[in-house]
């Protein structure tokens, strides 16, 4: 700011070392020298101009004016120097407090996030305003996500946050399963301050992330027998069905479903455990069925079963497992079909018959030597 100082010779007579005195100046930087440093001669009616320049400062801003009084004097011919009465400028700053923030998140989860996954949210906060704010602070907004998200902390430049200067707050956030059922973790956020004068604290406008997490739903089942081999008709064979959620979303409604099967008689109904109804990422269940074997299947060589899994994820249409098959294998035709570990037919009766016929024989020829 240039400052003019238009000095008059009110009097009669001539004044001599005419000067400008500054007087009450409530700048925060230093005035420039008055210059010229005085005028050697002013005549009656005669003016002259004086100045002096000042760099303005933030808190000449941030107070809301600048305050600037002077007098001026000269000697006269006689007598002491007569000094004018004060004359006093005021600049007024017009406050003008604004602030924005731009929330982020951390590279790794912009690209995709897991279960467990600690999540930086970073909020640049700058003073987009021309006074200085005090205690600067991040607001959370909108939040998504079904856990607990940090307290925002912000760096000690938050206490005073001059015009065009800026800071960065961060917030941590540990995703839990839901928010990967959820596919998304949405956050808002706005910053506020508090002005010189205790005027009005602005608030930014809101500003929001999105961290994309993928659904990728995915089921496994393995199928086993209790058994190596079937012997015996009326033999019970348990079915388990190992079913394995192999995806990063939930599955709820988690079923077993029967494919080829070629025993002859009826399945059991497959049962499931209560846990079939929300199965998580990595988690297992296994279900069971039954079977009693028939003539036929001994007499057929084996039984296999096929089965397959299905789950609904929290999004999309169902996902099923790829096939597992187990094959209990059976004696065959030519077999026992009551009692295990049972002899052919065939080498059995040729046993008998040898071992009877030497039985026999031996007692005859005893009986003959007696």
């Amino acid at each position: 700011m240039t400052y003019s100082f238009l000095v008059t010779n009110t009097g009669n007579v001539t004044l001599t070392d005419v000067v400008v005195n500054e007087g009450y100046f409530n700048g925060s930087g230093a005035l420039s020298a008055v210059a010229p440093a005085s005028v050697a001669t002013l005549a009656p009616g005669a003016s002259t101009t004086f100045t002096a320049t000042y760099t303005l400062t933030q808190a000449d801003v941030d107070r809301g004016n600048t305050t600037n009084t002077a007098t001026a004097s000269g000697t006269p011919p006689t007598g002491p120097p007569v000094e004018s009465p004060p004359s006093t400028v005021e600049v007024p700053s017009v406050p003008a407090p604004a602030i924005t923030v731009v929330k982020t998140a951390d590279a790794a989860a912009q690209e995709d996030f897991v279960v467990g996954q600690v999540i930086t949210y970073s909020f640049l906060v700058t003073n987009t305003g021309n006074v200085t704010l005090t205690d600067v602070v991040v607001n959370e907004g909108d939040f998504s996500g079904a856990g607990e998200l940090s307290e925002v902390v912000c760096p000690a430049g938050a206490a005073s946050l001059a015009p065009g200067e800026q800071i960065t707050c961060t917030a941590t956030y540990t995703v839990l399963q839901a928010d990967v059922d959820a596919g998304t973790i949405t956050n808002n956020a706005t910053a506020t301050g508090t002005p010189p004068g205790g005027g009005t604290p602005p608030t930014s406008p809101p500003s929001e992330v999105t961290v994309p997490s993928p659904p990728a739903p995915g089921i496994a089942v393995v199928k086993l027998a209790n058994a190596d081999k079937a012997t015996t008709v009326g033999q019970v064979i348990t079915y388990s069905f190992q079913v394995t959620n192999t995806g990063n979303v939930t599955l709820s409604n988690v079923a077993v479903t029967e494919g080829k099967f070629t025993g002859t008689g009826p399945l059991s109904a497959i049962v499931c455990p209560a846990g079939a109804a929300t199965l998580a990422p990595g988690q297992q269940i296994t279900c069971t069925a039954t079977y009693k074997v028939t003539q036929a299947d001994l007499n057929a060589g084996s039984i296999s079963n096929t089965a397959t899994a299905v789950g609904v994820p929290p999004a999309g249409p169902g996902v099923e497992s790829p096939p597992s098959t187990v094959k209990v294998p059976t004696p065959g035709p030519g077999l026992a079909s009551t009692g295990a570990n049972v002899l052919p037919l065939g080498i059995g009766a040729l046993l008998l018959l040898l071992l009877g016929g030497g039985l026999v024989a031996g007692r005859r020829t005893r009986r003959r030597a007696a």
